[in-house]
């Protein structure tokens, strides 16, 4: 026989000060890969242009979004580490170091903040998702996902 295994709630805890302590520090990490991702950029190996750091950019982004979620299940905490991530990059896009573009000006820098964007909205849609379904399953069973029976008590 198979038996269906019932997702852990996302939103029936209220999130705490640790937790928003940890979506800081993740948009710490993710302001932080931004700016490693502008400079490993235009990377080489032999004449072979490398940008393997836009696998790494891709990953931090989509985790720090998930594991917002997780912390708070807020959309609006979630999308913080999106937030961060474009506007570090089109700061970095837009500045000029001693004469010279920070960002490159080509299919690079383009795929970088195309590909930063995209794993953040593929993870904001995963998360609204998740949302959606907690809150259906909540009127079907009559009770609110949010409801007193749900939450941890520190007893």
């Amino acid at each position: 026989m198979t038996e269906t295994v019932e997702p852990i709630p996302v939103t029936g805890l209220r999130p705490r000060a640790p937790d928003y302590l940890l979506v800081a520090l993740l948009a710490v990490v993710t302001a932080s890969t931004a700016v490693f991702s502008v400079f490993f950029l235009p990377w080489r190996i032999g004449s072979v242009v490398a940008p393997w750091f836009l696998l790494v950019a891709i990953a931090v982004v989509f985790w720090s979004v998930k594991a917002c979620f997780r912390l708070t299940g807020s959309l609006w905490w979630a999308a913080l580490p999106v937030a961060i991530w474009l506007v570090v990059c089109g700061w970095l896009s837009r500045t000029v170091v001693l004469g010279y573009a920070t960002m490159l000006p080509d299919w690079r820098g383009q795929i970088l903040l195309v590909a930063g964007a995209l794993s953040g909205a593929a993870a904001l849609g995963l998360a609204w998702g998740t949302k959606t379904l907690e809150r259906t399953r909540g009127q079907a069973t009559g009770r609110s996902p949010l409801s007193m029976d749900d939450q941890v008590t520190d007893e």
